[in-house]
């Protein structure tokens, strides 16, 4: 049953080293093998194997067969168990922000100071001597000490490195992000709730799923939020936004009734044509990337130190993740001066 899967999975992932899981007794066997492979062998039913596919999709926006199951149990592991990750109350699925996840970097912003922060300069170079480095992003000429360098491992594909850290490059070349596209459907009522439905749905028919009850606080109106994931979720990035859409409220009428093809409103944000992030939400190892290169996550190179959620060792993948990576880099930087 999918029930035992999961506990296997979360006393498979409890056993890892949480910093370096490439360590681990077994993680050259579960390099070896992707979490579809581990999935097949281990889950004895069809409806159980798909709903566990349904389930990693929702996490990684990524099919089961694109992923080593080392990188999987990691990633677990990060996170304490496999239901922390799928799981609503108390869990990653349960809070949102208010105004939007855009007004954590805003804040951010503005503790700064915009003199501080270069918009529309991409970085296209990065040298480093012995007493520095030097930064290139158009008009721009940086140099300083050291530097940070947060972002997906594959996006710094995109970056030429004077002196280039090839084992890193080659694991990053080997950590390709998730396809998804988010989507908000907008109503005038949360007709949902009148039913006594509680606006959420996961499927394994149909392209769209999860979907969750998004309505605001002191708004009449209702929302439900979606998503199109991993293979479908590429499928469909090439698709026009009609396309989409027409495809998205076919599911929810088929879930909630006629009443879901009445929607007011429709926005979108399609992350896998989107040029500066590369996809969602994370970059993947495949198999044997882990074992290989996992160390040079976070090791340094030379002056250039690595920062972005997949580096972290908790949360991976998530906003806490993310200001775990920072921390840490922030560290390293001071302790080299």
């Amino acid at each position: 049953s999918v029930d035992r899967a999961l506990k296997k999975v979360n006393r498979l992932a409890a056993g890892l080293d949480l910093e370096k899981p490439w360590k681990s007794a077994q993680a050259q066997e579960w390099d070896g093998i992707t979490a579809e492979h581990w999935i097949q062998a281990h889950v004895p039913t069809a409806i159980g194997k798909e709903l566990m596919r349904v389930a990693t999709r929702a996490i990684f926006s990524a099919e089961p067969s694109e992923m080593s199951f080392l990188f999987f149990l990691s990633y677990v592991r990060s996170a304490e168990t496999f239901e922390m990750l799928a799981d609503v109350e108390g869990a990653a699925q349960q809070d949102r922000v208010r105004g939007g996840a855009f007004q954590i970097a805003r804040r951010l912003a503005e503790r700064i100071g915009m003199d501080s922060i270069h918009l529309s300069s991409p970085v296209q170079t990065i040298e480093q001597s012995e007493s520095g480095v030097r930064i290139v992003a158009g008009n721009l000429d940086v140099r300083a000490k050291r530097a940070i360098v947060a972002m997906s491992p594959s996006l710094t594909l995109g970056i030429r490195f004077e002196r280039p850290p090839v084992g890193r490059l080659t694991m990053a070349r080997r950590m390709p992000m998730g396809s998804v596209t988010k989507s908000i459907i907008a109503y005038d009522s949360p007709f949902w709730r009148k039913k006594d439905y509680a606006g959420m749905a996961v499927s394994d028919r149909g392209p769209f799923g999860p979907v969750f009850d998004a309505c605001l606080p002191n708004d009449e109106r209702g929302y439900l939020v979606g998503f199109l994931e991993g293979e479908e979720g590429r499928r469909y990035a090439l698709e026009s936004e009609e396309a989409r859409r027409t495809a998205i409220l076919e599911n929810l009428t088929r879930w909630f009734g006629s009443e879901a093809a009445e929607s007011i409103g429709y926005v979108e944000k399609n992350w896998t044509m989107d040029e500066w992030s590369g996809g969602c939400y994370t970059g993947l190892m495949t198999p044997g990337t882990m074992t290989n290169y996992g160390y040079l996550l976070r090791t340094p190179s030379g002056r250039i130190h690595w920062a972005g959620t997949e580096t972290a060792t908790e949360w991976m993948g998530y906003f806490d993740g993310a200001v775990e990576s920072g921390q840490r880099a922030a560290k390293e930087v001071m302790a080299g001066e």
